[in-house]
This record gives structure tokens, sequence and C-alpha cells, in this order.
């Protein structure tokens, strides 16, 4: 199991400041926190931009390739104690854990075919047809304050489809890839435990 370093090791040759995967987590995080004002602002109808989706995008791709972080911050006998969270499934390349956390955690799953999707236009690492993200315009209440009421009649959603289900709100799609990845990487030793108790601050998932 690897151990949580106190000391800030030296970011690889070609990135900015981030040298961990907790670097990595904390700025999904903020990707989160991006997504969730921008949501919020659209809501208020502050602005009518592509700013939902710019982050609904950058916390996609955070969120999938958070898995090669783990895997060049893993040495051998950290990799056997993945095999073992996973079942006992191999761990010889990082194909492997990509496969093992897409299986186990749908939500990092559908992660990895928005992300393949909007970095390829089409998904390029095994196309799911049962994903779907879209942006859906729902029916805005009127406000007697505005005087731009046709322009704002309706307000945008970003939404995705997984299998038969129906459109579900991005954001809760995201949530729940946070949650899986606060649960890995605490058991993993890559970040603190999260700890619960009755002062404990609300999770970034709530």
């Amino acid at each position: 199991m690897p151990f949580i370093r106190f000391e800030r090791p030296e970011p690889p040759a070609k990135v900015f400041d981030l040298a961990t995967p907790a670097h990595v987590y904390w700025k999904l995080l903020w990707e989160l926190g991006n997504l969730k004002r921008s949501e919020a602002d659209e809501e208020n109808r502050e602005h009518l931009g592509f700013d939902s989706a710019y982050h609904a995008y950058n916390f996609a791709v955070t969120a999938w390739h958070l898995v090669d972080w783990v895997w060049a911050a893993s040495d051998g006998r950290s990799r056997e104690h993945l095999a073992h969270y996973f079942n006992g499934a191999p761990m010889a390349k990082n194909a492997n854990l990509f496969d093992a956390i897409a299986c186990r955690f749908r939500a990092i799953h559908v992660c990895g075919q928005i992300a393949n999707g909007s970095k390829h236009y089409i998904a390029a690492w095994r196309e799911d047809p049962s994903v779907e993200a879209k942006v859906l315009w729902v029916q805005h209440d009127d406000d007697p304050k505005s005087d731009d009421r046709i322009r704002f009649a309706f307000q945008r959603r970003l939404a995705i489809r997984d299998g038969d289900s129906d459109f579900r709100p991005a954001l809760d799609v995201f949530k729940e890839a946070v949650r899986a990845w606060d649960r890995m990487l605490g058991n993993w030793g890559f970040i603190e435990d999260r700890y619960i108790g009755p002062d404990a601050e609300p999770p970034p998932w709530a």
C-alpha cells in the first residue's frame, strides 16, 4: 500500500506544479466547483455561454486520466495492493487499471467516454454507445423582473444518459465519480481517509 508523503515531490518534466495523484484529485474538486458555479450562473441568467460545457469537459478528462497518475505513482508492491482491491484483477499495465476502475465505478467509465469523445470527437477508447452527453433545454419560469423573457424562456441543462435510463444531470454523475475517487485514493494511501463525525465538513459530492 502506498504511503502518504509529507514532502512535496518534484512534478514530472512536462507538468506545471502538479506532482502527485492527490494534486490531480484536488484539481478534480476545483473543476467540480467550477461546474457548480457555472451552472448556478446560468440558472440565475447572468449569462448564456459555454462555461458549464467547458468545465464538464475538463472534469471528465481529469476524472479519467487520474488513473494514469495513480499508475505512475505506484510501484510493484502498490500494484499488488491494487490487484487485491479489484479482487485479483491483473495489474501488468496501466490499461488493466483503467479496465478495473471503469468496470467497478460506472461514473468513471462514463467520464472516460465523455473525455475521449470530447478530445477526439468520438470515444477512441472502447466506444460505448449506451453513454450519451447532451445539452437539454428546459423551460424556465417567467421572471417578472426580466425584460428579456424570450431569450430566457429556456435554460441549458447538461445531462447524461447511460443505457436505457433517462437523462440525469451531469453534475450528479460527476459527483459519483468524485465519491469513487475519494474512496479509492483514501484506501490506497494517496490521500487521508475522510473524517466522518458530527463536526465533519460536507463532502464535495453532497
